[in-house]
């Protein structure tokens, strides 16, 4: 009897013990690309035929750091790490932006380096990077604030180091500033400051990915405040520091701004404030010591501002309707950009305008934060877009100006006036007429645009260099989505004008206008200058941009049904330049109505059956032929053809890695995530930090390092980085994303991509499009009008398309209007393929197996190529059951074109080093595979083993039972 009930216990947990690992197994087994990937195991690839002809495998693109990058050695990736460690250090010196430096506190001198205390707790606890995106590093060297301080040859308080690592309060999270309390500073802490003359104080802010910053945040004290406000801990510490300079302990306080979203600095006066620098997230590797070499003056800064540094970030009229929207009767979240272009900038300046104009009720109460009474400049802003200073001193001067036709030249002489070298950003911008016509038709206008920069060499004292800038006129043109429907060239006066920023090149413009009254940001006095400004006249024009220089495509309304007025006409005021008070945005309700439903798919009527589209076509062709095959080549077609329905379905999965399909030859696919770097390999700075370089050349640089890093670790898809808009201050993934202003995204994007794909990584580029906020970014309803969607949203993607020849591109996981981004038809048939020309991979943002908003037969009838990070068997059985089950021949032709294009990309990639004609394709089964099966089998063997145990001794118990 004792027998029969052990065997019986066994039985039971050897079945549990199966089941559980069973299970185990499946969700492994689903999971398959991601633990491949955690464990550096291919599955699928390519290898020399054992009786072909020896022959040494193609370098398709080639490496600067190896040889032969298909037999890199140690010593090759050692001298890639070194090269990046090198230019990370200087992308973070040219990246950083000197705000404030009175009397020249910066550079600090060789003695006061060695008398430093450092306050804040980011001292201890820097923003290296936001917390999401790659960029994590591994590759490198990797050194912190302390460290760079060191090396650099910083003495600093070592006792308030102390203290702050012994701060056991809680650190900087997504919801959590995480500043040191006042009661850090000990009577002992405060005795230490005597044997020090510098204060340097680092303050940082963190976000990221479903992570907006927190608008209304309850400080320690109780009170809300936003995130971008100085807290109640750091307003203690700045007072601390004030005090002891009051008292002449310190004779300078120098303040590093650790954030990418902009932080409010309003009270830099307040507190006694010498210099003030922003450094971004200076990466994991050597960013840091860039910062300590710009304090030193080993290096000067050069970065000019990418966002405007508002007096209050709540002053954005976008924050007005950013955040947390539900419909009032259910049905879902929306988010509605009342505030149509006026983004950033474009708000601050062009309402300045009108101020000093006297025109459009801007000199009203509408939108007054900084201060109580009417809008005036020198309360709401403290430095605007494009601002920047440095340790040397530049003159601009604008030569001519060309008219080309559809482009403008610009000669720019700059001279370095100082005496230290330095480089100087040449920033253009321009001013178009906002007349009747605009008016009418609600064609809203900038006051100032950007149109064109550049970056000058490192100038020695009193050097000049002279700058050849060419504009596109296309930049000049604005959407009319009312009456044209199209982009127009407007009728009247055009301004040109070269300024030191945003605020300063619209003061001269105003000057060439004969305006007066004029203002500096501090509220001083400007002349402007009117030799910095060039004019000229324009007819009106609806046709010459009517059609895309990239594909000559048709270019009319497409997002008529994304304006929310367009299902309730009359419910959104767009804001207008025409009257600021009556159109100021205002936080808006709404509610859902019974017609406002997404179009959903069904077969067409005419689409042929299911077997009727060629499938599993004989053919001796491959992917490994593939190398050099022109799109229009009908080799494409037949490649795809070759395959069964089951293998191409299979290349619009990607669990990590899209796999192998034997019967092409095509190998194993890998992408990685990172905007600044990807997991594992060299950590740069921040997307945004790197943009504020202004430099095309920095962004072309760092393009190639990271295709190098993805070179050697065989990634040929990068996701990221991203361009959608800094539409506020509080958004999650601003570290990423480039600037408020779309110009800029434009061409350095281009730049960066362009360099990427030359060597052979195909760039993602993310999220298309809208997704400007991260709250209820999953299937948000986003709303807009097509002047602001086209000019702001898509203009900033537009460069990495038509200029930087990207191949790839990651959507949002929000919504085009009604419409979810993944299966947009106008955003990835009409715009995207149509009139940019693109032809590559779209991938969805990760998206599992459950239909939620990323709807499978929807996405793959509408434009989208690989769902990401998906549920593979389960999306491939909806697809199949589709084409199957329903016949649906038409699906199934829309799939092999999306394929063909993934095929495509993979064979301008990096994939084709070392691929060749002459190679035979293997496939293995990872180890841990095998070993759960066999541990499956095992438990099934003991699960069984034990039954029959019980069943026997239950027998023979039972035997003897009768026999007694």
């Amino acid at each position: 009897m004792r027998k029969t009930k052990l065997f019986r216990g066994l039985a039971c947990i050897f079945a549990f013990l199966m089941f559980t690992t069973i299970g185990l197994t499946i969700g492994m087994f689903a999971a398959e690309g991601h633990i491949n990937d955690f464990l550096g195991i291919q599955t699928d690839f390519l290898v020399p035929k054992e009786d072909g002809e020896s022959e040494e495998p193609p370098i398709r693109f080639a490496s600067e750091f190896a040889e032969n990058i298909n037999k890199f050695t140690e010593e090759d990736r050692a001298a890639k790490n070194a090269a990046a460690d090198a230019f990370i250090e200087t992308e973070a010196e040219e990246g950083a932006v000197l705000l404030k430096n009175d009397n020249g506190a910066l550079p600090l001198s060789s003695a006061e380096i060695k008398s430093v205390s450092l306050f804040g707790r980011a001292t201890v606890d820097p923003m290296f990077k936001s917390q999401s995106g790659g960029g994590e590093g591994g590759q490198g060297t990797t050194v912190n604030y302390l460290q760079a301080l060191t090396e650099r040859g910083f003495t600093y308080n070592q006792t308030l180091v102390n203290a702050y690592n012994a701060d056991t309060s809680e650190k900087t999270t997504y919801e959590h500033i995480g500043e040191s309390p006042a009661s850090v500073y000990t009577d002992a802490v405060r005795a230490s400051f005597a044997d020090t003359e510098v204060a340097i104080v680092m303050f940082s802010r963190t976000a990221g990915e479903s992570h907006d910053l927190i608008r209304y945040y309850q400080d320690s004290d109780g009170q809300y405040i936003g995130m971008l406000e100085l807290t109640k801990n750091e307003r203690d510490l700045m007072a601390l520091v004030k005090e002891y300079k009051d008292n002449g302990t310190f004779k300078k306080v120098i303040v590093l701004l650790n954030t990418s979203n902009v932080l409010e600095v309003d009270w830099l006066d307040e507190y006694g404030v010498d210099a003030c620098m922003w450094i971004g997230g200076p990466g994991r590797n050597t960013g840091f010591r860039g910062v300590a070499d710009l304090l030193t003056g080993a290096s000067n800064p050069s970065g000019r501002l990418t966002d405007t540094y508002a007096t209050s970030s709540f002053s954005a009229p976008a924050m007005q309707n950013f955040g947390d929207f539900s419909y009032s009767n259910g049905g879902g979240n929306y988010v509605i950009y009342t505030e149509g272009i006026y983004v950033g900038y474009r708000y601050y300046e062009t309402r300045y305008e009108d101020v000093v104009l006297g025109q459009g009720n801007a000199a009203s109460s509408a939108g007054v934060y900084a201060s109580a009474g009417n809008w005036n400049y020198a309360d709401e802003v403290v430095y605007p877009f494009g601002y920047g200073l440095s340790y040397t001193t530049f003159t601009q001067t604008l030569d001519s100006v060309t008219d080309n036709g559809k482009t403008l030249t610009a000669t720019v002489t700059v001279t370095n006036m100082g005496d230290v070298a330095g480089k100087s950003v040449v920033e253009l911008y321009a001013q178009t007429p906002y007349g009747a016509y605009e008016k009418q038709n609600n064609v809203e206008k900038s006051a100032v645009q950007l149109v064109a920069f550049d970056k000058t060499d490192l100038l020695e004292a009193n050097k000049s260099q002279t700058l050849e800038i060419e504009v596109d006129k296309y930049f000049l043109t604005s959407y009319d989505y009312t009456n044209a429907k199209t982009y127009i060239m407007s009728e009247g006066d055009y301004y040109f004008g070269l300024g030191d920023d945003a605020h300063d090149a619209l003061n001269n413009i105003l000057a060439a206008k004969g305006a007066s009254g004029m203002v500096t940001p501090d509220g001083t006095a400007a002349a402007g200058d009117t030799d910095k400004v060039f004019h000229w006249t324009e007819e009106f024009d609806a046709e010459t941009y009517s059609r895309t220089t990239a594909t000559g495509a048709e270019v009319t309304n497409r997002f008529d049904e994304a304006d929310f007025n367009y299902w309730q006409p009359g419910t959104v005021t767009y804001l207008s330049r025409s009257d600021w008070q009556g159109t100021y945005p205002k936080t808006l309700q709404v509610s859902r109505t019974e017609n406002m439903v997404e179009d959903t798919y069904s077969k067409p009527a005419d689409a042929p059956g299911a077997y009727d589209v060629p499938t599993e076509v004989a053919s001796n062709l491959n992917f490994t032929d593939m190398w050099g095959v022109d799109w229009d080549n009908p080799y494409w077609d037949e490649l795809v053809s070759k395959m069964s329905i089951d293998e191409i379905i299979s290349l619009t999965q990607d669990t990590r890695t899209i796999s192998g399909v034997e019967s092409i030859m095509f190998p194993e696919g890998t992408g990685a995530d990172g905007p600044d770097g990807i997991l594992g390999g060299n950590a740069f700075v921040t997307f945004n930090l790197a943009c504020s370089s202004w430099s095309t050349d920095m962004l072309a640089r760092r393009g190639e390092l990271i295709a190098e890093d993805c070179m050697f670790d065989n990634v040929q898809f990068l996701w990221g980085p991203g361009f959608n808009v800094h539409r506020t201050p509080y958004s999650a993934r601003n570290f990423e994303y480039v600037s408020e202003d779309p110009v800029l995204g434009y061409i350095l994007g281009a730049a960066n991509i362009a360099a990427m794909q030359e060597k052979g990584l195909n760039v993602g580029v993310k999220h298309l499009a809208g997704n400007d906020q991260d709250t209820n970014r999953s299937g948000v309803d986003t709303y807009f009008n097509e002047q602001e969607f086209r000019e702001i949203n898509l203009r900033m993607f537009e460069g990495s398309f038509v200029k930087g020849g990207t191949m790839a591109t990651m959507l949002s996981t929000s919504k085009v209007g009604l419409t979810h981004s993944t299966r947009c038809p106008e955003l990835l048939i009409d715009v995207l393929r149509g009139e940019w020309g693109f032809i590559g991979l779209v991938i969805t943002d990760a998206c599992g197996g459950s239909e939620g908003n990323v709807k499978t037969i929807e996405a793959m009838a509408n434009g989208t190529n690989v769902f990401c990070f998906s549920d593979k068997a389960e999306r491939s059985r909806k697809l199949k059951e589709q084409i199957i089950g329903q016949d649906d021949g038409y699906l199934l032709e829309q799939i092999k074109e999306r394929v063909k294009e993934t095929l495509y990309a993979y064979a301008h990639s990096n994939m084709m080093n070392g691929i060749s004609s002459n190679m035979e394709y293997v496939s293995i089964t990872p180890w841990w595979k095998t070993t759960m099966i066999c541990i499956d089998i095992g438990f099934g063997i003991l699960t069984a083993g034990s039954l029959v145990c019980f069943v026997l001794w239950g027998y023979v118990f039972k035997k003897k039972k009768e026999v007694a």
